[in-house]
């Protein structure tokens, strides 16, 4: 049963991902957004970390989600060097990463400037990054407030 869970909840975000990436014209990513989660190297893990048991799951999770954002540049962590220091996050994959976001939105209740102000802190970006995503979040005064 927590296989068939999980497979929703996928669905239900590539859908709302699919919705979202039409309107702004990414038909490319409408389609192809998150493929790996249905990938061995991820399905089972997150399947088994978020619907059956964290604790028992969570070192395969971890490996899953490494899987997930390497192979998936809409993802901040995807474009840090072997340092961990950030690196320029092409405009295409900005827009990608807002999409992802929004889309989450939906789901949880937020938006993705929402997200965006809660996690800004743990967010690696170049500042080139961050002006251009925040310019893309309309985060207008804001920027001077966080």
């Amino acid at each position: 049963m927590y296989l068939i869970k999980y497979l929703l909840y996928i669905l239900e975000h590539k859908w709302n991902v699919f919705k979202i990436s039409i309107k702004k014209g990414y038909y490319l990513h409408a389609l192809t957004h998150d493929l790996s989660k249905f990938s061995g190297s991820e399905f089972l893990a997150y399947a088994g970390y978020f619907y059956k048991d964290k604790a028992k799951y969570k070192h395969r999770f971890e490996m899953a989600w490494r899987h997930h954002y390497y192979n998936n540049p809409h993802h901040w962590q995807h474009w840090l060097d072997t340092d961990g220091n950030p690196i320029e996050i092409p405009d295409k994959y900005i827009e990608q990463m807002i999409i992802d976001w929004e889309a989450m939105g939906i789901k949880f209740n937020d938006t993705a400037k929402e997200y965006y102000l809660k996690n800004k802190n743990k967010i690696k970006l170049t500042p080139h990054t961050r002006t251009n995503l925040e310019i893309k979040l309309k985060m207008g005064d804001q920027n001077a407030k966080n």
